[in-house]
């Protein structure tokens, strides 16, 4: 896992493979629970990074885009509450990703954007 992420993060831009946003959500759909302990790390490797590169402009990297909002969407629905075992930043940064998503000119990431803060705020109103 390290190795993935440690490859995705130290790349620039255009040498980062989409695929690797959809390997860490099929495996956060997969495990759920299981890899609550590896989301921090996941998010630190690949979350900042690739909000970086999509937020440049709403055109550049569609598949990053689309596989990105992806994997917020898994970690949000199977693995909340790992969201607060990141630092404070990155929390700020999460939020601030559905933000944009909702704002997207493209209307299946503005969907998923308000799907994602949907089941946040359903899963901040169960939190203890």
């Amino acid at each position: 896992l390290d190795i993935i992420i440690v490859d995705y993060q130290r790349n620039v831009d255009s040498a980062r493979d989409p695929d690797v946003l959809t390997l860490f959500t099929t495996v956060v759909n997969k495990l759920r629970s299981h890899v609550l302990d590896d989301v921090p790390r996941i998010m630190d490797g690949v979350f900042e990074c690739t909000f970086q590169m999509i937020t440049a402009n709403f055109e550049d990297y569609p598949e990053h885009r689309i596989k990105f909002f992806e994997l917020l969407q898994s970690i949000n629905m199977h693995c909340f509450s790992a969201l607060f075992n990141i630092p404070p930043k990155s929390q700020k940064l999460f939020v601030d990703s559905v933000v944009f998503a909702m704002k997207h000119t493209d209307v299946n990431i503005a969907v998923t954007g308000l799907e994602i803060l949907h089941e946040l705020l359903l899963n901040v109103g169960r939190a203890p």
